[in-house]
């Protein structure tokens, strides 16, 4: 895991008012909580339609899904209608993109082919994205240093992808995934994503496809995979220019990166690949307030015995106080609710005497006994805890090679241009798509008042042609420990973190 960085409080919030604690848009002084009434995309005069939370053109129930149609241009200009990019005059040009000598501009969908919700949210979603977070995880432990990252976020950015593949490509990408039902998986994804949110603890996630203009696709991806992906998973679509006008198109992907994590993730792109010819980002912010929050003038310099070496770092307590406590089979854990207690962190550490480090014993369980480490830990009775330290830290991860960590995952095919089955949205006479690169960074600051996290996941594509009170609880988190930031209700880690050395 390379670290883009990880800091150690200073006993000074390090953004002055960031716990306003809604996490206000320095550019526009709104809250970034949610993303509710979003503006103009990038001031084109292209309004984002909203539905949900974070959720951009997402209709209600009943409303159809169907074919792409450009949103027209002010001046009356050329336009796509079922799919199909037409001129003022009407002559069907489908496949020819109109230059417009601007910004990426936003699409829309026009909604004709109706689509299943699910009705409530069962376990196969987390089961399909906590075994992901679990296999990933271990991945990127094993160079020893610490780690953060999203599984919901990659996975969500993946399972966009999924629905444009076919033959192997798409059966390696589930069978990674753990998807066993794509339709299925659509429908929770999209019923999560349009969960009710709380004012102390929310989970926003937005979708972008960013397609180049001189990009050919197939019908069935105007008539079936961009209205479905913009269905289930809220997908913006966006018609950019990689090849002539990459400083425009990197602004624009930041700038819609910053709105979509709350301004924690500003500058998320340096450059983009000229021979993009489509790309898919997925980003997740998250905010909570900590239920029992810890007082400032109770943070103090603690020792933190690392896993390399020992320092001193601030240390935030508090004490006497009922929290849900699990210990078992070396391992004993404490969760952390936030708001109302619907997202929680749990931390993990090595009972007192055990050899093995939280991680090592952690990955020693299966799949199933992690869920129900996890489960049981944030169902656990709630027990007297009369000492509570933890530090007062932030991380900010990228992860090195990834498309190498999903190729040893089982998601081969799909970057290997002779293999990469996506013809499900290739025009006829185009060559082969592939993935040709796929990017992850997410950040995490932790404080007295709660927690704030943001993760980018971008996929990009090329194709050939361009390549208990008597048992008082003490809990102390000086040395290694494994954490999660986790939905209770539906058990799915959303991020998931080991710290090693502060």
């Amino acid at each position: 895991m390379k670290e883009v960085g990880i800091t150690r409080a200073t006993g000074k919030s390090e953004k002055a008012g960031r716990h306003e604690m809604a996490g206000k848009s320095k550019k526009t002084g709104k809250r970034t909580k949610t993303i509710g009434g979003l503006h103009k995309a990038f001031g084109l005069g292209a309004a984002a339609l909203l539905g949900g939370i974070a959720l951009f053109g997402c209709g209600a129930e009943g409303e159809t899904a169907g074919k792409l149609q450009e949103q027209q241009a002010e001046d009356g200009g050329a336009g796509t209608y079922n799919g199909r990019q037409t001129t003022e005059g009407g002559e069907d040009t489908l496949q020819e993109r109109q230059a417009w000598g601007g910004e990426p501009r936003a699409l829309e969908a026009i909604h004709t082919v109706e689509y299943t919700k699910a009705d409530t949210l069962d376990e196969t979603l987390m089961e399909s994205v906590n075994s992901f977070a679990y296999h990933f995880g271990q991945k990127l432990g094993a160079d020893g240093g610490n780690y953060f990252f999203s599984p919901y976020s990659i996975s969500s950015a993946l399972a966009v992808l999924d629905n444009a593949a076919g033959g192997g490509t798409r059966v390696q990408m589930e069978r990674m995934l753990g998807i066993t039902d794509t339709e299925h998986y659509n429908q929770q994804m999209s019923f999560y994503m349009q969960l009710p949110q709380k004012e102390e603890a929310c989970v926003q996630s937005a979708n972008s496809i960013w397609i180049d203009r001189r990009c050919k696709l197939s019908d069935a991806a105007y008539t079936d995979y961009l209205p479905l992906v913009e269905y289930y998973y809220g997908a913006e679509i966006w018609e950019a220019d990689f090849a002539f006008d990459p400083d425009g198109t990197k602004d624009a992907i930041n700038r819609w990166v910053d709105e979509h994590t709350g301004g924690m993730i500003p500058h998320f792109k340096d450059e983009v690949d000229s021979e993009i010819v489509l790309s898919i980002i997925n980003a997740v912010y998250f905010y909570g307030e900590w239920s029992s929050p810890f007082k400032a003038e109770a943070t103090y310099e603690q020792t933190f015995h690392g896993q390399t070496e020992d320092a001193e770092v601030l240390m935030m307590h508090q004490g006497e106080l009922f929290l849900p406590y699990y210990e078992q089979g070396g391992l004993r854990g404490i969760s952390l609710p936030y708001g109302d207690g619907s997202v929680v962190m749990n931390i993990l550490l090595p009972a007192e005497g055990e050899a093995q480090s939280a991680a090592e014993l952690f990955e020693s369980l299966s799949d199933a006994e992690k869920n129900t480490c996890l489960t049981t830990l944030m169902n656990s009775e709630p027990g007297f805890v009369e000492s509570l330290a933890l530090p007062k830290f932030s991380m900010e991860c990228s992860v090195p090679d990834m498309p190498q960590l999903l190729k040893e995952l089982g998601m081969e095919d799909a970057f290997v241009p002779q293999m990469a089955d996506f013809s499900e949205i290739m025009a006829p006479d185009t060559m082969p798509f592939y993935v040709s690169e796929v990017s992850h960074v997410a950040k995490l600051e932790v404080d007295e008042l709660g927690s704030r996290a943001a993760a980018v996941t971008d996929i990009g594509i090329k194709n050939m042609s361009l390549m208990t009170e008597e048992n008082p609880i003490i809990f102390t988190a000086d040395r290694p420990f494994i954490f999660f930031i986790q939905d209770k209700e539906s058990g799915m880690i959303l991020f998931m973190g080991e710290v090693r050395d502060l």
